[in-house]
């Protein structure tokens, strides 16, 4: 069970069984599920939109709109394998009982895939890495080798631990405006800049 916001994306993850992003039809505004690999079926229930990214649908079930996609407007699959993933444009139009069904948007091929930095923990939570994925390019006759896929070892990410990073406030308030501002005094000589999420 993944039921959050649009705010919180599940990424470089793998899922053994089943995935269910909805709570009983809550918790369920919308999405980012990234880098993953799911090996049973997928549940999207009620969102308003999802975007899916270099994910294995690995389920032996199609998803299917009048059953996954409960009322969503749209979901988006970029670079996504699995014999579980609906067809583009499924889901256009109305149902048998007229409720509308989602939009449906695939694109299997892309020609560039790039996954944000994050935060990694290791030894045992005592140290942290920020770790930058590179981007996967591919050539303009490459498309027929289909999908990029998952990448779940993060192998060819670049990786800065914090032992020198300098940290640093990443906003101030200016003391003529009063408005929140850049801290430009120090912004060029971060590695990191922590702020308050709003």
């Amino acid at each position: 069970l993944w039921a959050v916001s649009q705010a919180a994306p599940l990424r470089r993850v793998k899922v053994q069984g089943d995935l269910k992003l909805h709570d009983n039809g809550a918790q369920a505004s919308g999405g980012v599920l990234a880098n993953a690999e799911v090996g049973g079926n997928v549940e999207f229930g009620s969102q308003q939109q999802y975007i899916c990214r270099s994910v294995n649908f690995a389920g032996k079930d199609r998803m299917e709109a009048h059953n996954e996609f409960t009322s969503a407007w749209n979901a988006v699959f970029v670079d996504c394998t699995g014999d579980a993933l609906p067809e583009a444009n499924d889901g256009m139009g109305v149902d048998e009982k007229g409720n509308t069904l989602p939009c449906i948007v695939r694109d299997d091929t892309p020609k560039v895939v790039v996954d944000k930095p994050y935060i990694a923990v290791k030894d045992g939570g005592e140290t942290f890495e920020l770790r930058v994925p590179k981007a996967r390019i591919r050539a303009d006759d490459d498309a027929a080798a289909g999908s990029f896929g998952p990448d779940l070892t993060g192998e060819d990410d670049d990786v800065r631990d914090f032992s020198t990073v300098k940290l640093g406030i990443a906003t101030i308030i200016d003391p003529t405006t009063k408005k929140e501002v850049a801290n430009h005094n120090v912004a060029h000589e971060l590695q990191a800049a922590l702020d308050e999420g709003k």
